[in-house]
């Protein structure tokens, strides 16, 4: 089965199954958002071992996408997701737990495996099952 999501001007995305997906959802209004942005654009390219033909970045406005927002039942703004569609499964960068992680080794050493906040990932109901 194919899962997709929408990702801007609710374009539908195809992901590969081995691909993994860096979902951040934030207002355009909220300062910290541009600075997360920044942050997860310099990690790919100032990290010499980072896959990038396996990790996509995607960015959301929460107020031009409240259903897809809704699906991911965002807490936080900005608040980030990991997708991985080997897994089939959404995890959750929570704020207030990983105050301590570092962001890169809880994507590239898949901590985000061990995320509290796990749920399958959305899909359009049209798509069944």
């Amino acid at each position: 089965m194919a899962y997709w999501i929408f990702v801007k001007n609710q374009t539908e995305f195809y992901p590969k199954d081995d691909e993994v997906w860096i979902q951040l959802f934030a207002q355009k209004s909220d300062q910290t958002s541009g600075s997360w942005s920044t942050m997860l654009r310099n990690l790919s390219r100032q990290t010499e071992d980072f896959p990038k033909d396996k990790y996509t970045f995607t960015w959301s406005d929460m107020n031009h996408e409240e259903a897809l927002a809704t699906a991911f039942n965002t807490i936080y703004t900005p608040h980030m997701f990991i997708m991985d569609f080997k897994t089939k499964k959404a995890y959750s960068w929570d704020f207030s737990l990983n105050a301590t992680t570092d962001l890169k080794d809880w994507i590239l050493k898949k901590e985000y495996l061990n995320s509290p906040i796990q749920f399958d990932i959305p899909r359009p109901a049209n798509q069944g099952q």
